[in-house]
């Protein structure tokens, strides 16, 4: 007995380009939302950085009579000298875990694993890190860092920078910055404004209060940077109402 051989159609070449044409529009209106998405993710890991930041740095002050630590210390350079190594251990990680270039504060390699990275700030190189910088700053870019601790409140309660305040020091912590997005430490208005300010989170910045909560602003929601005495220097950079 003859079975009849079953006809198996094929896709003509109009109908093979019409699907390849609706896959490519599909692609197109699915690709700004998964960019949005992507971007959405790595301002929140930021985010996220920050507030585990702010407990590090609540546990210095505890174990410290209440005092912040330096920005910088006094005349000194590299890592070991700034806030964030300062409060290495007080976020979860041991001596061990510090391992230059590998996993330090700066973004050297790209395989740092640690609090100290913004996603997005890490995968920048020196030479294209200014577009991501602040409008107003032109610094140039050499130390890879991703936050900054304002130091202004030093300035404003001691006339020096190298001066420790306490936390109570911060009249309203709510409304003062304590940790920002800048390559290069210290952070203050001039710093943040005229030279290493980032604003990596679709021209935007994540910035940590001393509250401990994380707001995003624009670079134009920054207020202006004054002199560090100045009684109309926003309550934002110097920790004291303005006035005051």
């Amino acid at each position: 007995m003859h079975c009849p051989t079953a006809r198996i159609r094929a896709f003509s070449l109009i109908e093979l380009l019409v699907v390849i044409s609706i896959i490519a529009v599909l692609s197109a209106l699915c690709l700004p939302a998964i960019n949005r998405a992507l971007i959405s993710s790595k301002t929140a890991i930021c985010a996220s950085n920050l507030r585990q930041i702010s407990c590090g740095l609540n546990l210095y002050a505890i174990e410290n009579e209440g005092y912040y630590p330096l920005a910088v210390k006094q005349g000194s350079t590299g890592q070991e000298y700034t806030w964030s190594y300062a409060i290495w251990t007080y976020v979860g990680y041991t001596g061990k875990d510090f391992n230059y270039p590998e996993n330090d504060l700066q973004g050297n390699t790209g395989r740092d694993k640690n609090i100290f990275h913004c996603p997005v700030t890490k995968k920048y190189r020196v030479k294209t890190l200014n577009t991501i910088r602040m409008p107003s700053a032109s610094g140039s870019a050499w130390n890879l860092f991703s936050y900054a601790m304002n130091n202004a409140p030093n300035y404003v309660n001691s006339g020096s920078p190298y001066t420790a305040i306490r936390t109570t020091q911060i009249a309203n912590p709510s409304k003062t910055a304590l940790i920002l997005e800048q390559d290069e430490n210290p952070g203050n208005q001039f710093v943040f404004l005229s030279y290493y300010g980032l604003v990596p989170h679709n021209k935007t910045s994540n910035v940590l209060y001393g509250d401990g909560h994380v707001a995003q602003l624009r670079a134009e929601e920054f207020p202006p940077a004054r002199g560090f005495t100045d009684a109309g220097l926003s309550e934002f950079w110097s920790g004291r109402p303005s006035g005051n």
